[in-house]
């Protein structure tokens, strides 16, 4: 064997093709271990490294990809990069990350990412996700779709014509709900989120039909939708303290308004869940980290990301997606902090 190693030098001893030495390399589940522990014993022996960027070059990829989310610090979000990550791992590409800018320009977040010569990208836009989508980023979005792969992490818009991964937060959200009512609450409000996003406008449409199927009136005080943050929980958990009846439980719309509802709760003496019933959305480990622990709408940014990233390899590899709207069912995890509400 030549002194400088080859891939195909590897296969030819080990009697397998070079894609079966490639998945060997990049750790893929789908190899006999037998082949597996064949190929690995030579791959050890002549210390062979891939020259990933020579076959880069050849197929003029830069087996890099991109991904622009919107705030990284926020539980959620991280828990969808890293298994997005991990997922791009496994197939050999490396994964960059951006982060939107809290009144920044998503466009030039995006022109940065392609000047790093990607592969394809994933967005999570809070822009294209408005309402309205903003004209701007949808145009700019639509002409980088034509020079790279690329998959949005949004609820679907059909006059795209491009992959959308998303939760189904309709179903998710009307579960949670209706959980709360069979437990016996008649007074449930939902805190967190603007009306300006898509996602959070199918949740509260979810929440008034569901007041309307479960024949309760609708209470002005109980919707609370006045920002994303801490604080504005809090701020929200003050209005609802001051109307005429608390409610016996509410919904969150991520963990963070729940740590602020649960702030509030606790200064004021109130007993999570034996005078409030409380569900979060976005089960992060945050979830479980708390006491009491929070039952909790798995929205699953896990699947998400790790689909995104399968759906932008396909197109990478020159294959038509399956659909362009890749729903992920959502799934309510009891815990703690629910329970039937005060006497």
């Amino acid at each position: 064997m030549h002194k400088q190693v080859t891939m195909q030098a590897i296969a030819d001893e080990a009697g397998v093709s070079t894609a079966t030495v490639s998945r060997v390399l990049k750790g893929h589940p789908a190899v006999l271990e037998e082949t597996r522990q064949k190929v690995q014993s030579l791959i050890d022996r002549y210390h062979y490294v891939p020259n990933f960027a020579a076959s880069s070059l050849v197929r003029q990829q830069s087996n890099m990809l991109g991904m622009m989310v919107e705030n990284i610090e926020n539980p959620y979000f991280a828990s969808m990069f890293s298994a997005a990550e991990t997922r791009a791992l496994e197939e050999g590409y490396s994964l960059m990350m951006m982060t939107e800018q809290p009144g920044g320009e998503e466009i030039q977040t995006i022109r940065r990412l392609i000047q790093h010569q990607i592969d394809g990208l994933v967005l999570l836009s809070n822009r294209i996700n408005g309402r309205p989508p903003e004209e701007k980023i949808v145009r700019f979005v639509q002409e980088i779709a034509q020079q790279v792969p690329l998959v949005l992490i949004n609820e679907y818009l059909e006059d795209l014509h491009i992959p959308c991964v998303f939760a189904d937060n309709r179903e998710g959200f009307l579960q949670a709900f209706r959980f709360l009512y069979h437990l016996g609450h008649r007074r449930i409000a939902l805190v967190g989120g603007l009306d300006d996003n898509q996602t959070f406008h199918i949740r509260r449409q979810a929440y008034l039909d569901f007041l309307k199927e479960a024949g309760l009136p609708f209470q002005e005080a109980y919707l609370q939708m006045n920002g994303y943050t801490f604080e504005d929980a809090m701020n929200s958990m003050h209005r609802i303290m001051s109307s005429a009846q608390l409610p016996t439980a509410i919904l969150a719309n991520n963990n963070i308004i729940a740590m602020g509802i649960m702030r509030v709760c606790h200064d004021h003496h109130i007993h999570i869940p034996d005078h409030l019933s409380l569900i979060t959305c976005d089960n992060t480990f945050i979830s479980e980290a708390v006491t009491p622990s929070l039952t909790a709408l798995d929205i699953d940014p896990r699947e998400q990301g790790r689909q995104a990233i399968d759906i932008l390899l396909s197109m990478i590899r020159g294959e038509t997606p399956p659909s362009l709207s890749i729903r992920i069912p959502s799934r309510l995890v009891v815990r703690s902090s629910t329970a039937r509400p005060p006497a």
